[in-house]
C-alpha cells in the first residue's frame, strides 16, 4: 500500500505550529483502516489544503498539548471516514 498523506501530514504540522510526530501520530487509525477495509492498493484519500484548513478550524484549541491535539485528530479522520463510506453506500 501506498501511503500519499504521510509527506501532507508533515508539512501540515508546520502550518499547525506543532511537531511532525504529532501529526504522524494521527495517521495510523486511518492507514490500518484503509488497509482492512478497502481493496485498492493505494491510499489515495491524502488530505488536501481545504480539508487540514477544516480540520484545523475545527480542532483547534491551544490548550490540547500535543498527544491530545492527534487523539483529536484521529477520531475527526474516522467520523469523516464513516461518514464518507454512508454518502458512497447511500450513491
Amino acid at each position: 500500500m501506498s501511503l500519499t498523506s504521510l509527506p501532507q501530514l508533515i508539512s501540515y504540522s508546520s502550518l499547525l505550529s506543532v511537531s511532525p510526530l504529532s501529526t504522524l501520530m494521527s495517521a495510523p487509525p486511518g492507514m490500518l483502516a484503509w488497509a482492512f477495509v478497502s481493496t485498492s492498493p493505494n491510499m489515495l484519500s491524502g488530505i488536501s489544503a481545504v480539508t487540514a484548513q477544516l480540520a484545523y478550524n475545527d480542532l483547534h484549541d491551544p490548550s490540547l498539548d500535543e498527544r491530545e491535539y492527534a487523539r483529536h485528530v484521529s477520531a475527526y479522520a474516522v467520523v469523516t471516514g464513516l461518514a464518507s463510506i454512508m454518502l458512497a453506500a447511500a450513491g
